[in-house]
């Protein structure tokens, strides 16, 4: 139940990145779109319950600009956020977002800003997903 980016999984056996990005994107939001990975990083974090995630992630990004259809077992609701705006809400509700939106948002902005303005400017970030 939080706030997170647009999909989230992990290759299938013999899978790329971007074949199971697109898989994810269209089973959890009903849609597909161009992608491209636009960074990668790794992550160590308490996620409650006395779990520790430790991932090697890898972030795709694509412009859509029309209404998904989320998958009612995957996402319980969505939204469109710019990222100034998905800042400011992280900023004063932390704990309403994932441990590794709040990393990306805090060491990659620029790479999300490079990539956001290059495909086009006035375009909101992907949805993201709860």
């Amino acid at each position: 139940d939080l706030w997170s980016n647009t999909c989230c999984s992990h290759p299938l056996i013999g899978e790329s990145v971007l074949d199971a990005a697109h898989r994810r994107l269209q089973h959890e939001m009903g849609f597909d779109c161009p992608l491209r990975e636009i960074f990668s990083f790794t992550y160590t974090a308490e996620v409650g319950s006395g779990l520790i995630e430790h991932e090697f992630d890898h972030v795709c990004a694509g412009i859509y600009n029309r209404q998904p259809d989320p998958n009612p077992a995957e996402a319980r609701d969505w939204r469109w956020m710019d990222l100034s705006l998905l800042r400011q809400r992280i900023e004063t509700h932390p704990d309403e977002y994932t441990a590794w939106l709040k990393l990306i948002l805090s060491s990659h902005l620029d790479d999300l800003t490079k990539h956001q303005q290059a495909l086009d400017p006035a375009a909101p970030l992907d949805p993201i997903d709860d």
